[in-house]
């Protein structure tokens, strides 16, 4: 929505209400929606109303079915969740709104620079423990950045905003509203998010994307900076480097959550999923002192055994197959970049082979048809 439409539907409105909210004052406006400070029965909100011509473009079921979800949440009882007081249609305006609290404090985006890192680990777990209450009632938030946050400005409280992008966490429950191509941010999305291959029906993906995010956020806190901060170019370089670029996390004073952080922002969403559980969140000794990734899998692997009473659930072999995937896709985004900067553009091919009986990967990179150069691991 434009400036200009938000501050029309305030001057249209000025002497009514919608939904009982009388608007009070423009506070701010997006893509699809516009903001205002409202009031109805003393009580104080920040008012959205969505965009007449998002509804018309995507569908009036869609949006509806958009704020029904917000309105599942009204009255939730988690801390960290921004506090729904309202999800419904106007009658009289026929405008779809939400109402929720009103927050007059500064987002995550603007206190990056300044972030304290001894405050890192209470925020993450905060904003961690109100992601998984959404994905208890059913949800998966998909679009948690810096930009979606809020924070008390003495860094004791973070809440994460906007859920009007919560979508039903579990494949079985249906979602008529994925006629979009992609809902989210890239800089902050997963690179089997982006890829859009199908995956993301399985609801463990989806937890996997959540956990990428979280991994983002502690990023930006760790580095004081946003990820991929220096790719501020066309779409496609932002794309390639979320799918193949390992950003970097290394900062002394945070060496404890460090690891967390690079855990996290694996590219391989089921390798991921090996590496992080919800408990790597929450304020413990584990997270300050992290183990070693393989001990830790290691130990989640004879816990599953002991519970399945299987012995084939997860194999080492698998793992070091996605690790060796993970340094073929590093090595073709690092041939790309340099080639770019020197202006070569060959045609490029990265062979692979494998040494079952030394588990030796060996990779062949071949700029043209007359020289190789090999790599082995």
């Amino acid at each position: 929505m434009e400036k200009h439409q938000a501050i029309q539907i305030l001057n249209e409105q000025k002497d009514h209400d919608v939904g009982g909210w009388k608007i009070l004052e423009y506070v701010n406006h997006g893509g699809s929606a516009a903001v205002y400070k409202a009031t109805r029965e003393d009580v104080s909100s920040a008012l959205k109303i969505i965009d007449p011509g998002i509804v018309e473009k995507f569908g009036r079921d869609e949006q509806i079915e958009r704020i029904r979800r917000e309105s599942n949440l009204i009255d939730h009882s988690h801390p960290n969740l921004v506090r729904i007081f309202d999800a419904d249609v106007c009658e009289r305006t026929s405008y779809l709104y939400v109402a929720m609290e009103f927050l007059e404090l500064p987002t995550l985006t603007k206190r990056i620079p300044e972030f304290p890192h001894e405050r890192i680990i209470p925020i993450i777990s905060q904003i961690a423990s109100a992601a998984k209450y959404l994905e208890n009632q059913g949800f998966i938030h998909r679009d948690i950045k810096p930009d979606n946050i809020v924070m008390e400005r003495d860094f004791s409280k973070a809440i994460l905003l906007d859920l009007g992008v919560i979508r039903p966490a579990s494949e079985y429950l249906e979602d008529i509203t994925s006629s979009s191509a992609f809902l989210g941010t890239t800089r902050y999305s997963a690179p089997e998010y982006l890829q859009r291959s199908g995956a993301e029906k399985n609801i463990e993906c989806w937890r996997a994307l959540t956990f990428y995010q979280l991994g983002a956020l502690l990023h930006d806190m760790i580095m004081r900076k946003r990820i991929f901060d220096e790719i501020d170019g066309p779409p496609v370089a932002l794309t390639d480097a979320v799918r193949y670029k390992k950003p970097v996390v290394d900062n002394s004073a945070c060496n404890h959550i460090s690891n967390l952080a690079r855990n996290c922002l694996e590219k391989d969403w089921e390798l991921r999923l090996e590496l992080v559980t919800w408990d790597d969140f929450l304020q413990s000794t584990e997270l300050n002192e992290q183990k070693p990734a393989e001990h830790r899998i290691a130990s989640r692997i004879e816990a599953s055994r002991k519970s399945q009473g299987t012995k084939n659930i997860i194999t080492p072999r698998l793992s070091k197959r996605k690790t060796v995937e993970r340094v073929r896709s590093q090595i073709i985004f690092l041939l790309r970049e340099q080639c770019t900067d020197v202006g070569l553009f060959p045609a490029l091919r990265i062979e692979g082979s494998e040494a079952r009986k030394r588990m030796r990967r060996q990779f062949c990179y071949k700029p043209d048809h007359r020289k190789s150069t090999h790599y082995k691991i």
